[in-house]
């Protein structure tokens, strides 16, 4: 059920895009659940731009941590390293996906464990000024290939 008003909400945006606002659709936001003990955690999600402009963005906000970057993944002498990003465009009538093994949000410093299914606030902030605050439920159930990619100082044997 909230799957289908969640398409009808997506093919209404496409037809409404009264502004950058309304242009920006947001979904599949999750944000990983790590063991309480882990100090920082990744959030993912699917952003969708319907407007004829490039959107950036410039940052990411959230009171659960101390900071909160946006991340990419680069291969550095053949390891996988995360690696901070200024900005983020995302072009028109295009998508960019926050996922596993690719760009993410970081969530460094973490305020206080989480718990399965909290809701957190996330704020976007792009270029323009406008900013988009989402919920994203917390969750162990994340698809990747990978799942210890966002343990920092991992060391393979």
């Amino acid at each position: 059920m909230l799957k289908r008003i969640c398409s009808s909400i997506s093919l209404l945006l496409l037809f409404l895009s009264a502004s950058a606002q309304a242009g920006l659709m947001v979904s599949e936001q999750k944000v990983r659940l790590l063991p309480p003990s882990a100090p920082n955690t990744a959030a993912y999600m699917q952003l969708m731009n319907h407007t004829n402009k490039p959107m950036e963005l410039v940052g990411v906000s959230s009171d659960v941590a101390e900071r909160t970057e946006i991340h990419t993944m680069v291969e550095h002498n053949g390891m996988m390293r995360m690696q901070q990003l200024t900005s983020l465009v995302i072009e028109p009538m295009a998508s960019v996906a926050l996922k596993p093994g690719g760009n993410h949000i970081m969530l460094i410093g973490l305020k206080q464990p989480l718990s399965a299914g909290d809701e957190i606030a996330i704020t976007l902030e792009f270029a323009d000024g406008s900013q988009h605050t989402v919920k994203a439920k917390a969750s162990a159930e994340i698809d990747a290939k990978d799942s210890g990619e966002h343990h920092h100082h991992h060391h393979h044997h």
